[in-house]
């Protein structure tokens, strides 16, 4: 007959669970792109896969800091042949609370900050054309807030400072130790002082069984 078949989401994209890393404080999934070749309604689809898994996320695990890494396939002249390249537009980390509407917090975060990073690149980099969405990477971790009134930071000494040989980061909660752990596994040339230019501690670190502001029987662990 002259039927139409109506196609669902699931034809479009799919979730994939990938690896979980330290005791599952790190999860990662990838949202595959299926059929789409318009990234904003590509965008559009994967907002409710999202939404789903970290709804579940904030279930079991409370407190999350979220991030996503768009992959896809770009095609440019060079020297009269097409060339065609992987690119990868990633967003901050920002943190996801039991009461942060999700759907915004994707469309502001997500949505808007990539279609926005692409078109930058497409205008910067003339001549690259979007030929293929691949997937939507989404990292989802554990986020300690910081408790206010204890701070384990100590200014130092004006003789050590002049020399400027010592990064001394600058936190306002009690885990100095795991801050200063961090920037030595991610150095940045940059604002070295300052806990927003490294990934958080609880993204790098194990910690396990210890107690805060640590002690010197600790530090071994």
């Amino acid at each position: 007959g002259g039927g139409t078949v109506r196609e669902s989401r699931s034809d479009r994209v799919r979730w994939d669970d990938l690896e979980s890393a330290f005791k599952g404080r790190i999860r990662t999934g990838v949202i595959a792109n299926l059929r789409h070749k318009d990234l904003g309604r590509f965008l559009e689809d994967s907002r409710k896969l999202f939404t789903a898994r970290v709804k579940h996320a904030l279930r079991k695990d409370g407190n999350l800091k979220v991030n996503v890494v768009l992959s896809c396939k770009f095609e440019t002249m060079k020297a009269g042949q097409i060339v065609e390249e992987l690119k990868f537009f990633n967003t901050k980390n920002e943190v996801v609370l039991p009461s942060t509407d999700i759907s915004d917090w994707f469309n502001t975060n997500v949505k808007e900050k990539l279609l926005a990073k692409v078109e930058d690149f497409q205008e910067r980099e003339s001549g690259w054309s979007l030929v293929e969405i691949i997937n939507l990477a989404v990292n989802i971790n554990r986020y300690i807030p910081i408790h206010g009134g204890l701070s384990t930071f100590i200014e130092l000494p004006k003789e050590v400072q002049s020399k400027k040989a010592v990064v001394n980061i600058r936190n306002n909660d009690p885990y100095c130790f795991l801050w200063s752990v961090t920037a030595a596994l991610h150095p940045v040339k940059n604002n070295v002082s300052v806990i927003g230019s490294y990934p958080h501690f609880s993204s790098v670190l194990r910690y396990e069984g210890l107690n805060f502001p640590i002690g010197l029987k600790d530090i071994s662990k």
